[in-house]
């Protein structure tokens, strides 16, 4: 007894330092919720989950309506609410992905799918919409490709990190564990089961076990072989990783997240020739793919090898001819080179392209600020804004824009929302905006900045 109470103890102790605190529910009031999902029963953890999370955050000031008829599956209020913030915001990302998510609610998948590829022709990469969509092709194959959404979504960094994201997960995560074993889809357990792994370290061995049912069964093997050497890696045995990617490689051609890996690993080993062959071979695999060709264009930045940047990113023009990321590049490589003139004429194309996510927009900012084009350089910073408010990028910049027009007031109030999201690494970057202030009003931020350069000298 006293060993069994010690092991016991011991799983305990363990499991306490692998579960993120959205597992234990508001004020750790969720524990039938962790119960269930402890022993595996994921639906039924997630229905839970929202019942705790309404009941809790129903009677929290400040909560967007939008979070709360999600949870309590107030499908009509959350239609009703999308369709007020689509009338002042035509392009509001939370009101499309309401209607998504009520129509994947229903089983409306053709419908949920047009919302969400609506979202992603606004924002690309926007996490909750790549695993609504990933959702739905689970479910409906002819919505997309399932295995496509979610390695997007994973590699975004975000994945399932607000609650309706987590809850569907667990949901579906529940729903394919169900099936039969013979018609069990291993290969795409092993990826929510990896996005599961984000709230829960302790999640390795699960996938592990759903990647080598998926190899087995010749169920995707190439990202079976990925999702296991992503466990390598992040369990500290960086050999077995580069041996699982490079089975990934060998299994799929084309997969370039594979190829990134296996450059990531080597370097680590600040093996820069490796590192660089493989970062090849990842755009070779994906040409048009800005998270790829900016890993390569990084790696050719930091050696300044300009030109081979120049026509690295004229081959992605070609294939893509609308890709903002590979001009923004080019311009940049062809202002180091001298060319100035040959960069404006870049710039100038780039406003005239359309921007497919907040960070596209702000790339055109920069370009509309080459062009001195202030008025545009506003308009675009204030529709990156609007897409998502959660970036502090826009509002650093616009901080900048109005400084130097002499809009203090403005500038005052971009700088204090940049501040407060962490935008700011330095003091150097933020003193400058203090000299608005005068010297009882200072923020708090000015006095620490200050106190930071004193200690420095």
């Amino acid at each position: 007894m006293l060993i069994a109470g010690c092991m016991a103890g011991y799983y305990v102790a363990q499991r306490l330092t692998q579960l993120d605190p959205i597992l234990y529910g508001p004020e750790t009031k969720s524990l039938k919720a962790l119960a269930l999902y402890e022993i595996g029963a994921y639906s039924s953890a997630a229905e839970h989950y929202r019942r705790d999370y309404a009941g809790y955050l129903e009677v929290q000031q400040g909560v967007p309506l939008d979070l709360l008829t999600f949870l309590r599956r107030d499908n009509e209020g959350a239609v009703q609410w999308a369709h007020q913030e689509l009338a002042q915001n035509p392009d509001s990302i939370e009101a499309l992905l309401a209607l998504a998510r009520v129509a994947y609610d229903k089983k409306e998948y053709s419908t949920a799918a047009d919302y969400t590829r609506r979202i992603l022709t606004l924002y690309w990469d926007n996490t909750d919409a790549l695993l609504l969509a990933a959702f739905i092709a689970t479910w409906d194959t002819s919505q997309g490709d399932a295995f496509r959404y979610l390695d997007l979504a994973l590699r975004t960094g975000t994945a399932a990190r607000n609650l309706p994201s987590f809850i569907h997960v667990l949901e579906i995560t529940g729903q394919l564990r169900s099936q039969p074993r013979s018609e069990r889809q291993y290969g795409l357990l092993t990826l929510y089961h990896r996005i599961l792994m984000i709230h829960d370290t302790g999640m390795a061995n699960r996938v592990m076990y759903m990647a080598r049912r998926a190899i087995a069964n010749g169920d995707h093997p190439g990202e079976a072989f990925y999702g296991m050497g992503v466990i390598f890696e992040k369990t500290g045995r960086p050999h077995k990783a580069l041996d699982a990617y490079q089975k990934a490689t060998r299994t799929d051609p084309n997969h370039a997240s594979a190829y990134y890996a296996i450059a990531r690993l080597y370097m680590k080993r600040q093996d820069d020739l490796h590192q660089y062959l493989f970062l090849k071979e990842a755009t070779k695999a994906s040409p048009t793919d800005p998270f790829h060709f900016s890993a390569l264009y990084d790696s050719l930045a930091r050696r300044q090898e300009w030109y081979a940047i120049t026509r690295l990113m004229q081959i992605v023009i070609e294939t893509d001819p609308g890709n903002l990321t590979a001009h923004a590049y080019l311009a940049w490589a062809l202002e180091s080179m001298g060319e100035h003139s040959l960069s404006r004429r870049v710039c100038e194309q780039m406003l005239a392209l359309e921007a497919r996510s907040p960070k596209e927009l702000e790339l055109k900012s920069w370009a509309a600020r080459r062009m001195d084009d202030a008025y545009q350089e506003e308009a675009l910073l204030q529709r990156s804004i609007l897409l998502d408010r959660g970036r502090s990028e826009p509002h650093r910049e616009l901080a900048r824009l109005y400084k130097g027009k002499g809009r203090v007031v403005e500038a005052r109030r971009e700088f204090e929302i940049t501040a407060q999201m962490g935008g700011y690494d330095n003091p150097n970057e933020w003193l400058e905006y203090c000299g608005f202030y005068a010297k009882e009003q200072l923020p708090p931020i000015c006095v620490q900045g200050k106190t930071e350069l004193s200690r420095a000298y």
